[in-house]
């Protein structure tokens, strides 16, 4: 016959194939590795999670320092952020570097003494006593702030009368021009809307 001199051909052709099919499953099952069971593909990682990312970070956390967590979402960069008691006739100094940008979408992770804006603690100095009644009290345990924002273009933004302590899911908005603070009170979602517009 006349097949025989083309059997080792073909034998080394079916040979060739199952290895090919073989590196092929391999890839298959690398390119899997770490899904969860059922999952069939990688999650995909060109959707933007908003909040998430690199956030910008002011100071670092200390005994004395509190941690407020803001995102940007006023669809614009804010390049200054300043702080005062509500009581004190001026802002603190600028918290932000020269070369610091908070873009939109991009979360703000603030440590701040906030004992050192001029609101005193119980056992600090000058902080509540029997002398200031309920209201110092009050005063110590709910401290309020304003906060002064810088926007790329030169322009001025004011948040007033925040409580800033346990602040870690809050975000910047606008609306209507007015800069305003979305924020979670227990399982509501909670705004400062209405309270700046009313400062208007």
């Amino acid at each position: 016959m006349k097949l025989r001199p083309f059997l080792p051909v073909l034998l080394l052709a079916v040979v060739f194939a199952l290895a090919l099919d073989g590196c092929s499953q391999a890839s298959i099952h690398d390119s899997t590795a770490g899904l969860d069971p059922g999952q069939d593909t990688p999650a995909s990682t060109g959707v933007d999670v908003v909040g998430e990312g690199d956030p910008l970070v002011i100071g670092s956390p200390e005994a004395t320092t509190t941690e407020i967590i803001l995102t940007n979402q006023t669809d614009q960069t804010i390049v200054g952020v300043q702080i005062r008691d509500v009581d004190a006739p001026a802002y603190g100094a600028q918290l932000f570097g020269p070369d610091d940008r908070w873009t939109d979408d991009q979360r703000l992770i603030l440590h701040l003494d906030l004992g050192s804006l001029g609101v005193a603690r119980d056992g600090e100095a000058g902080g509540t006593d029997a002398s200031q009644g309920r209201e110092g009290a009050a005063i110590a345990f709910n401290p309020q702030y304003d906060l002064r924002l810088t926007m790329a273009d030169g322009s001025l933004c004011e948040l007033h009368a925040l409580n800033l302590e346990g602040l870690v899911d809050a975000r910047v908005r606008v609306e209507d021009d007015i800069v305003y603070l979305v924020y979670r009170e227990g399982d509501t979602e909670a705004s400062t809307l209405e309270a700046e517009r009313a400062r208007l």
